[in-house]
């Protein structure tokens, strides 16, 4: 992903990409606020604009050097104040279009891929989350449809299984969208990892570097089912694949990497 391409977000919606140009005169234009939230590839967290602002702003022109004295003989002069542009100090500040960005910005550089043991790790303390919280929700419903069998009251017996076999499916639908809403919203959202990720220090992108969207996260969700499908082999594959990817994470064109 290209170093200038920004995202912005208003209306809790999610904008972009747009150009550095772009950002920088909705920025002066008043369209983005001083605390509306930007990124771009290299920061490990959303921001406020005010706070990044001079990553976009207008690179400052140096002025020319005076003219070179008429004398016919004057010896070339060394300035030793200059800076000695090597090949790689020029790559970086190309880059970062002189703004003064620090190399480690630069696109071209590799994400560092999270290992098998730290993916194990987030996941481990997301369900000691998830999991009560689950049970939080679902277990006094389930309490609620027992108690129901158990005294028929005004109603009779047909309509009582009717209605507790209702609550009990809505049940059933509650207990597969809390995780779901727990991974897809926080993998989409400012942080771009579940508390489970933050604590280890990872987070999840796309393989071109951008935050991924609600619905890729989704994606990226439901198809650990078929990462489980045989005997969890699909949760292995950062063991040996180059990336470190797990089978839902190609599937959804992500990576997990390391929070920087």
């Amino acid at each position: 992903m290209p170093s200038s391409e920004w995202f912005y977000v208003q209306d809790r919606q999610k904008v972009g990409p747009v150009s550095k140009e772009q950002i920088r005169s909705l920025f002066e234009d008043g369209t983005i606020s001083g605390d509306d939230l930007v990124w771009t590839q290299g920061m490990s967290e959303w921001k406020p604009a005010s706070q990044v602002q001079a990553r976009f702003a207008a690179p400052v022109t140096a002025s020319p050097p005076p003219p070179r004295p008429p004398e016919e003989n004057l010896e070339p002069a060394i300035d030793m104040a200059a800076p000695v542009t090597t090949d790689e100090t020029a790559a970086a500040y190309d880059v970062g279009e002189g703004l003064g960005i620090e190399r480690k910005y630069a696109p071209s550089e590799e994400q560092e891929y999270a290992h098998f043991g730290l993916r194990l790790a987030a996941i481990i303390i997301d369900y000691f989350i998830v999991v009560p919280l689950n049970l939080l929700v679902i277990v006094p419903g389930y309490v609620f449809v027992v108690a129901m069998f158990s005294t028929q009251g005004e109603f009779g017996e047909p309509q009582l299984s009717a209605v507790g076999g209702l609550l009990a499916l809505m049940l059933n639908l509650l207990s597969a969208v809390i995780p779901w809403l727990y991974f897809a919203r926080q993998e989409s959202g400012i942080k771009m990892a579940t508390i489970g990720k933050r604590v280890v220090g990872i987070q999840v992108l796309d393989t071109d570097g951008y935050p991924v969207s609600f619905w890729r996260a989704t994606g990226r969700y439901f198809a650990k089912i078929i990462s489980a499908i045989p005997c969890s082999i699909g949760f292995l594959f950062p063991l040996f694949t180059p990336k470190k990817q797990a089978l839902h994470d190609m599937i959804a064109s992500c990576v997990v990497v390391r929070a920087k």
